[in-house]
């Protein structure tokens, strides 16, 4: 299995550089992303942090992807590695980065300090989609970087970050601390089967909630993400009364 273009140190320019190569049938590669600049700005000097990027085996061009940012300025918990583990629908690749050195990468730039956390998000988003090849992606924040998650599943962010014909997330989680939350993106092609798919992500979301019983939080994100009412950029929270840990 190769990865096309998340690839390589010796080629400046590409927004991920990731070293490629293991011979595991799933494996971890070390990576460097750059935040994405305002669409209409200068873009300023890069300043490139670190992530993980895990290749599940046989993952290919047009599979499924993820993006999970963990945030540790918030309350601690290790379980937020369980998407790691069980990523959308088992077959998808997911790139892994900590919040905190997204923000320091991205302060060399005009955004204010709110926006920082999306630059990163809108940065692993063009690795995945235009380095990688992934087909649809989705986000997943745990702590205070569940809120930008949310807002980056938003045309508005969106079309600010990459523009009008830039690449979208499909979907978005904030999974805690507190309760979960979920927010649709741009509306999937007829071929990517989402109303098949959107269940098997649910599944995986809910083991790796923080908060709340894994079947009510798997529920509340299929009523999200793949229910007859569900519209891009709305975000749903999982009920109060089933949020008990």
């Amino acid at each position: 299995m190769r990865v096309r273009t998340i690839l390589p140190p010796d080629r400046p320019g590409l927004s991920s550089r990731c070293r490629h190569g293991s011979a595991e049938p799933t494996h971890f590669e070390p990576c460097w992303l750059e935040p994405a600049p305002a669409w209409a700005e200068t873009p300023p000097a890069a300043r490139i942090f670190p992530a993980i990027l895990n290749l599940p085996a046989g993952w290919t061009v047009g599979d499924a992807a993820a993006v999970a940012v963990i945030d540790q300025s918030g309350p601690e918990d290790h379980r937020h590695g369980r998407i790691v583990v069980a990523p959308a629908g088992k077959d998808a690749a997911v790139l892994e980065f900590d919040a905190k050195l997204a923000r320091e990468a991205a302060e060399g730039g005009a955004a204010a300090p709110g926006d920082l956390l999306l630059a990163g998000l809108f940065g692993a988003l063009v690795a995945l989609r235009r380095d990688a090849g992934a087909g649809l992606v989705a986000a997943v924040g745990y702590g205070p970087a569940g809120a930008a998650v949310l807002l980056a599943a938003g045309e508005t962010e969106a079309a600010r970050y990459l523009g009008p014909a830039g690449p979208r997330f499909t979907a978005a989680a904030a999974l805690g601390p507190g309760r979960p939350a979920f927010a649709m993106g741009a509306t999937p092609a007829a071929e990517e089967r989402w109303a098949e798919r959107a269940p098997l992500l649910c599944a995986a979301l809910a083991t790796a909630a923080l908060s709340g019983p894994p079947e009510a939080v798997r529920q509340d994100c299929i009523a999200a993400l793949a229910g007859s009412v569900a519209k891009p950029g709305a975000a749903v929270a999982s009920r109060p009364g089933q949020m008990r840990r």
